[in-house]
């Protein structure tokens, strides 16, 4: 794994703070959009704080060194091949060629520097997911009927798809009829779709990332993720006149439990901005989820199987 470093100074007639946004809300999005195409394992921002007396003190120390950079973007590949020649998909080259013009707008590319290097790691305390890993423990009985835990690790069906960056899926437990017999085997390896199956209950977890601000991009990725995950879903999302592309329906009762973050709950004619703490009960409506935040957000849904009810 390489890494791209691109040290960015911004263009003379903007702020820092115009600087930033348009990096993070426009060309951040861009990126993403493209980075299967351009085999981009990884991408960030680190954005310069606007703290002018704490910089000068380090130039200071430094015995004079320059104006600090208005912000570095930090790009893995796999390799050097990687880097030259993108994902070798049809369009990669354009999808290179669009990011290069879009960086023209808001970028002082002549000053602003880039190379590739190699990590050569001393100390890393952080984890590689932005929100702690998911621990799934399970108990049970052992031969002597004495109460004891029979699974401590991760969901074994974790889900990500390319087409939506960050999304992360880990379907947790799920139940295969009511009642549910209590020492039933595990069976969330044969869960297929959103849906619980008919009489029982599923367990997920869902990370949701910011989401583009891009309308065209968010709506490219869930025409994908729904396609791919949820072919089960009713997605109302695809009408162009649904409040959201995200838009979908199902027969369940479904408690949404908000872990981590905040995030934005959409009706037909409302919406209220959750937050970790909060719970929704959803009875079969037309839904979907925005994060809008800037940051992740994790939710646990219990969905249990229903009948639709008069509208």
């Amino acid at each position: 794994m390489i890494k791209l470093t691109f040290c960015l100074r911004r263009k003379p007639e903007l702020s820092l703070e115009e600087f930033h946004r348009y990096w993070r809300e426009e060309h951040g999005p861009l990126v993403v959009a493209r980075a299967e195409l351009l085999g981009v394992r990884k991408y960030q921002q680190v954005h310069t704080l606007m703290e002018t007396e704490l910089h000068a003190a380090l130039q200071r120390r430094n015995g004079g060194s320059p104006e600090p950079f208005d912000g570095i973007a930090e790009i893995w590949v796999d390799d050097v091949d990687s880097f030259r020649n993108g994902s070798g998909l049809p369009g990669s080259r354009q999808a290179a060629k669009e990011l290069l013009e879009d960086e023209a707008r808001f970028i002082d590319l002549p000053n602003s520097p880039m190379w590739l290097g190699e990590e050569v790691v001393f100390v890393d305390n952080l984890a590689d997911d932005p929100l702690p890993h998911v621990r799934r423990i399970v108990t049970g009985h052992t031969p002597a009927g004495e109460a004891t835990i029979v699974e401590d690790a991760p969901s074994p069906v974790e889900i990500r798809n390319p087409a939506r960056p960050g999304f992360v899926l880990r379907n947790i437990w799920r139940t295969d009829e009511t009642p549910a017999p209590v020492n039933a085997p595990d069976s969330i390896t044969e869960q297929q779709g959103l849906l619980p199956p008919a009489g029982g209950t599923i367990l997920r977890v869902i990370d949701f990332p910011p989401e583009p601000t891009d309308p065209e991009i968010l709506r490219q990725q869930l025409e994908a993720a729904f396609q791919a995950q949820y072919p089960d879903a009713d997605h109302t999302g695809s009408n162009r006149e649904q409040p959201h592309p995200g838009m979908h329906k199902t027969a369940t009762v479904d408690y949404a439990i908000i872990l981590q973050g905040k995030i934005t709950a959409i009706l037909d004619n409302v919406e209220t901005e959750m937050q970790a703490g909060d719970i929704l009960i959803q009875r079969g409506t037309n839904h979907a989820w925005s994060n809008r935040s800037g940051n992740p957000a994790r939710i646990a849904f219990v969905l249990v199987d229903g009948v639709a009810g008069p509208e």
